[in-house]
C-alpha cells in the first residue's frame, strides 16, 4: 500500500498499480475528467510534487508546456501509483464531491439539445455557470461535462442541456434511452463565474448547449435583481436550434437591463414574432456593440467560436474582461 498526501492535509492509503486518477476517484478526492480517464481531454491535471521526474507519456506532452512538465504537472489519469506520493490540486478542484442525481424531467428544448433535471441526494452548492462531470452507463466507460442552467439558489436540483452529438455514446443514450427515475452519478462543482455581482455591462455570447451557463447566469440574476445591463447573443444554425426562447423573450420584456438578440445563420422562411439578425454571430456582436470598452464579457461554445469572437470583440475596443468555457 502507497500513501498520497494533498498539500491540503489530506492523506489516503491506495492500491499500487492503480492511476492516480482511479486511485483519488475511490478515495472520494474528485478531479474532473470528459473522456472518462482515457488521456483524451487534459481535465485531470495535477502537480506531482514528489516523486519528481516521473517521465510525461507523449499525452500529457500534448497538454503541457516543457515548464509545466518540468514543474511536475501531470494527467492523473496517465499516472501509475508505484509509491509513496505528494499531491497538489488546482485551487479550483476544493470541494468537488461525488454526488447521486434522479432524472425527473427531460424535454427537448431545441431540435438537438435535451434538458435533464436531477433531483440530488444532497445539496450542492455551486457558482453561476459550473459544471458537473457526468458518468454515463459503466457499459460506456465514459463521462462528460455539462453546464448546470439553474439558479444557485437551486441547490437540491439542477438542469443540464445534453446536445445530441453524432455517435456520441452518452449523448445518444439521454436522448434515445434516458427515462424518468433513471439515478445518475456526477461530480461537481466545476469552475463558476464568481465576477456575476459586478456593475459593469455585461456581454454573454454562446452556441449550442453553451447556453446552459447563460442561463444559469441570467436566472440568478433575475432572482436577486439586474444589477447591470447584460446582453446575451446567441448564434444557431437554424430557428428551431434556438432553446429556451421563450423564457428568454419574456426575461427581455420584464427585464429593462436585459437585451436577447438571437443571431440564425439560415433565416427562417416564415415570418417570426420576435426580432433576429440573419447572420453569424461575430456579426451580430459587431452589429449590436458599438464599443466592448469597459465590458465584461462571458462565453461558451466551441473552440472556433470563441476564438473568433475574441477577435471580433478585441477590435472592437478592450474589454475588462474575457471568461470563457470552451468545449471539446
Amino acid at each position: 500500500m502507497f500513501k498520497l498526501t494533498l498539500t491540503d492535509g489530506r492523506e489516503v492509503t491506495v492500491e499500487p498499480g492503480q492511476s492516480l486518477f482511479v486511485a483519488l476517484r475511490e478515495s472520494g478526492i474528485f478531479v474532473p475528467t470528459i473522456c472518462g480517464g482515457r488521456g483524451f481531454c487534459g481535465k485531470c491535471k495535477v502537480q506531482i510534487l514528489e516523486p519528481k521526474g516521473i517521465p510525461p507519456t507523449v499525452e500529457e506532452q500534448k497538454h503541457f508546456s516543457t515548464e509545466e512538465l518540468e514543474d511536475g504537472w501531470h494527467l492523473a489519469c496517465r499516472v501509475t501509483v508505484s509509491s509513496d506520493m505528494t499531491i497538489s490540486l488546482p485551487g479550483e478542484l476544493k470541494g468537488i464531491y461525488l454526488c447521486k442525481g434522479v432524472v425527473t424531467e427531460r424535454e427537448l428544448v431545441a431540435k438537438d439539445i435535451m434538458r435533464v433535471r436531477l433531483e440530488l441526494a444532497k445539496p450542492l452548492e455551486y457558482l453561476p455557470g459550473a459544471f458537473a462531470v457526468v458518468d454515463g452507463p459503466k457499459m460506456f466507460g465514459v463521462s462528460r461535462a455539462y453546464s448546470i442552467a439553474t439558479p444557485v439558489s437551486s441547490k437540491g436540483a439542477i438542469e443540464i442541456n445534453v446536445r445530441l452529438v453524432p455517435g456520441g455514446k452518452l449523448s445518444t443514450y439521454v436522448h434515445e434511452k434516458l427515462s424518468v427515475g433513471e439515478e445518475l452519478s456526477l461530480t461537481a462543482p466545476y469552475s463558476g463565474y464568481a465576477e456575476l455581482n459586478e456593475t459593469d455591462d455585461l456581454l454573454c455570447v454562446a452556441g449550442g448547449s453553451g447556453i446552459s451557463p447563460v442561463m444559469s447566469l441570467l436566472r440568478t440574476l433575475k432572482e436577486n435583481g439586474f444589477n447591470r445591463k447584460v446582453t446575451f447573443i446567441y448564434g444557431a444554425n437554424t430557428v428551431d436550434e434556438l432553446p429556451y426562447l421563450d423564457e428568454l423573450l419574456a426575461l427581455q420584456a420584464s427585464e429593462p437591463n436585459f437585451v436577447y438578440h438571437p443571431a440564425i445563420a439560415t433565416a427562417p422562411t416564415e415570418p417570426m414574432s420576435f426580432q433576429y439578425d440573419n447572420c453569424l454571430v461575430t456579426d451580430a456582436i459587431t452589429k449590436h456593440m458599438a464599443t466592448t470598452d469597459n465590458v465584461a464579457v462571458y462565453l461558451c461554445g466551441s473552440a472556433g467560436m470563441i476564438a473568433a469572437v475574441t477577435a471580433v470583440l478585441n477590435s472592437k475596443g478592450s474589454p475588462k474582461s474575457i471568461f470563457y468555457d470552451k468545449f471539446n
